[in-house]
């Protein structure tokens, strides 16, 4: 009896280092798929410069009239996407002396005629998306910080492919 009492403690210790090994490797394995989603999700080709010219002459209709394309911007959209799927991404941007209203005002009557987008609108500064069949559209209108007088208009267009 007295060895089989010793035994008891040894394999509660043993099954507990069991279940703890099990835990933390599905904790890691969980943890390496996370971390290959967001790189599938944060992995969407980037365009290349010519596609500027693409975004022009394809879709005209959210381009700003008389708005001057800036040919080495670095801005950045943030986009919701499904983690699946390949995706083109056409961008560009601009900018224009005319007043943040004026821009505002432009892109409510283009949307409200051209379909429904979702309007966000902050301090400097306003947002739309708008999802159609295939592809989606976004334009972020954006006061400049060094040039008060300058209005900056990012453009992108991601279509989903099939």
């Amino acid at each position: 009896m007295s060895k089989e009492r010793s035994l008891l403690p040894l394999l509660l210790g043993i099954s507990a280092l069991g279940i703890a090994l099990v835990a933390g490797g599905v904790y890691v394995f969980s943890g390496y798929l996370v971390k290959q989603a967001g790189q599938a999700a944060q992995s969407l080709p980037r365009p290349s410069r010519t596609d500027t010219s693409s975004l022009e002459s394809m879709d005209r209709g959210p381009m700003y009239p008389g708005a001057v394309r800036v040919e080495d911007s670095t801005y950045r959209i943030a986009v919701d996407l499904p983690a699946h799927g390949s995706y083109q991404v056409l961008t560009g941007s601009y900018f224009t002396h005319d007043s943040l209203e004026k821009a505002i005002a432009y892109y409510r009557h283009y949307f409200n005629v051209n379909g429904q987008a979702i309007e966000h609108l902050e301090p400097g500064g306003a947002r739309w998306a708008q999802k159609l069949d295939g592809h989606e559209r976004v334009v972020v209108l954006q006061q400049d910080t060094k040039d008060r007088d300058r209005l900056n208009i990012h453009l992108a267009v991601i279509f989903e492919e099939d």
